[in-house]
């Protein structure tokens, strides 16, 4: 019986535990001439980036080799915000450009399907952040105006399907600051955090101007409207929310405030939340998350006792255990908004800004096999 016991024991373990980590650093952008603000999605072959250059730049290369010097899109305006996401082997990237958003679709070719699209009008001061969320079929592009949260349908191919919904209308000076979205295949889950700093003026960064700020969430269907009596507030004294679709339910952290440390929980398909979790107690800022085969992802900002900040990485196990994926910071000198992580199957992308340009890290997951996830029992 000990035998056996310890036979079930090492199987477990050996499901679960993972010596995953992240490759070498290779340049993603192709010159240090102070690259900032990356997005990125993972399509089948490879990896779609929109960075801000004094520019707005958008490229694609092959799965783990570095940018190449050609891009796909170059607009003479910097933006800010961008957002990524692919559907199959095609991505979508958008924008936020003065009074304009705007959507360029890159085919399974790594070239521009038509000319960038002009999806939205929008008030320049105070709509500054927007995410894009990829289904099996469509697009979900997502901004915030002043307290309100809203969003357009898109085709593959970027063609419009719903013009424009309003998701949540929000409460009037508790505006909104970042969005994110996901999706389970048809349906989305919305999640943006809200306050009274006017986000635009005091964005957060390695901390924020005030705790006064509440994580909401709602489950938008996949006609592009919100769902009725699916709107919940999350948490409050949180910020900085990133959410992923785990494969049976989603996953939404956010920085609880004011010290920092990863909090989250789990939101059915329908909208309902599970109790909340801390994930990590230490001044942790920004997550970002992503699902492989493995597990979920999380890349985030460390500030240290020196007051340096540093990029690392970890993955929460299905069985809810954690695991660093690598024993050394990815990066130094890295805050919110300064990078990315984007993942499809097994395949794992973290992109972040570092002296003046953007760099990438590849993973490849190590996936156990199925017969030892069957020993739980």
């Amino acid at each position: 019986m000990r035998s056996f016991s310890l036979m079930v024991a090492l199987m477990v373990c050996a499901a679960t535990s993972t010596a995953d980590s992240f490759g070498p650093q290779l340049p993603l952008t192709p010159n240090n001439s102070g690259e900032d603000l990356p997005a990125i999605s993972v399509s089948a072959t490879g990896l779609t980036a929109i960075w801000n250059a004094g520019a707005t730049v958008a490229s694609r290369v092959p799965w783990q080799q570095a940018m190449s010097e050609s891009s796909i899109l170059t607009v003479g305006v910097a933006h800010r915000d961008g957002a990524a996401a692919s559907i199959g082997d095609e991505s979508l990237v958008t924008w936020v450009e003065n009074d304009w958003i705007y959507a360029l679709p890159i085919g399974s070719d790594g070239h521009a399907i038509g000319e960038r699209k002009l999806i939205q009008v929008v008030d320049a001061r105070h709509t500054s952040r927007l995410a894009v969320g990829a289904s099996r079929s469509e697009y979900l592009v997502v901004w915030q105006q002043l307290s309100s949260v809203l969003a357009t349908t898109l085709d593959p191919h970027g063609n419009t399907i719903t013009w424009q919904a309003w998701l949540a209308p929000g409460t009037w000076r508790r505006d909104v600051e970042k969005i994110a979205v996901a999706s389970d295949g048809t349906d989305f889950l919305v999640v943006w955090e809200a306050s009274t700093d006017e986000p635009w003026i005091n964005p957060c960064g390695i901390g924020c101007a005030s705790s006064d700020r509440e994580i909401r969430s709602v489950v938008v269907g996949a006609d592009g409207n919100p769902q009725p009596g699916t709107e919940i507030q999350l948490a409050t004294n949180a910020g900085m929310p990133d959410v992923v679709w785990t494969g049976t339910d989603y996953l939404v952290l956010w920085t609880s405030l004011p010290n920092g440390g990863l909090g989250g929980r789990h939101v059915s398909a329908t909208g309902t939340p599970s109790a909340v979790q801390s994930f990590t107690t230490t001044s942790d800022w920004a997550p970002a998350v992503a699902q492989d085969a493995g597990g979920v992802d999380v890349a985030y900002a460390r500030l240290r006792p020196d007051m340096q900040t540093e990029l690392r990485a970890m993955r929460i196990n299905p069985d809810g255990s954690r695991s660093d994926l690598s024993s050394e910071p990815l990066a130094l000198g890295v805050s919110a908004r300064q990078f990315a992580l984007a993942s499809r199957g097994s395949r794992v992308a973290l992109a972040y800004t570092g002296f003046g340009r953007i760099n990438v890290r590849y993973l490849e997951v190590s996936v156990a096999p199925t017969r030892m996830r069957a020993i739980r029992h």
